[in-house]
């Protein structure tokens, strides 16, 4: 499964503008023809990752967080079973929280990077004073993007923007803001 995360328009009109806001604010958009359950949204892809997708993105974070934790006792369970001794299990627990703390520094710095990105983002649209809502959602895709089809859920309206925000996203819930 790979996380894509979906700018959101609801008018063609503002879309030139809104384009070169995110362009500004070092946002790669690229229009995609998505199936979503509202068929008038146009939809914007945003910044893809390495695997070309947005997994590990700030955007809807917790929801997929409690999956990466690391489990101390499953751990050494798993080094029990490979035979190891207590003294090169301890070793490689230590070694393993060591790795994964450093990882979630790492994750927090480049959370907090995105998460500006976004913020200022819309900052800047509302600075363009522009009359149109935009929002942003996210799917876990199972299949090709052009296969499935995004069932909206739910729509919300952003009154902040903030790191916070950003994370407690939850899937298939469009995230309004007006300008």
């Amino acid at each position: 499964m790979c996380q894509f995360n979906f700018l959101l328009l609801e008018s063609e009109e503002a879309e030139q503008r809104i384009l070169e806001i995110g362009s500004s604010c070092d946002f790669r958009f690229q229009h995609v023809m998505i199936n979503f359950s509202n068929p008038q949204l146009r939809a914007y892809v945003t910044n893809l990752g390495e695997n070309n997708c947005n997994c590990g993105s700030v955007i809807g974070k917790k929801e997929w967080e409690e999956d990466a934790k690391f489990d101390i006792e499953k751990e050494r369970i798993k080094l029990e079973r490979k035979r190891f001794s207590k003294n090169r299990i301890a070793q490689l627990l230590v070694q393993k929280q060591q790795e994964t703390e450093l990882k979630r520094a790492n994750g927090l710095k480049s959370e907090i990077e995105e998460a500006e990105k976004w913020i200022m983002f819309f900052e800047n649209l509302k600075k363009g004073k522009l009359s149109h809502r935009v929002g942003l959602i996210f799917h876990q895709f199972s299949s090709k993007i052009s296969d499935e089809l995004v069932k909206i859920e739910e729509e919300l309206f952003l009154t902040k923007i903030d790191l916070e925000t950003l994370k407690n996203m939850k899937q298939n819930k469009i995230y309004w803001t007006k300008m």
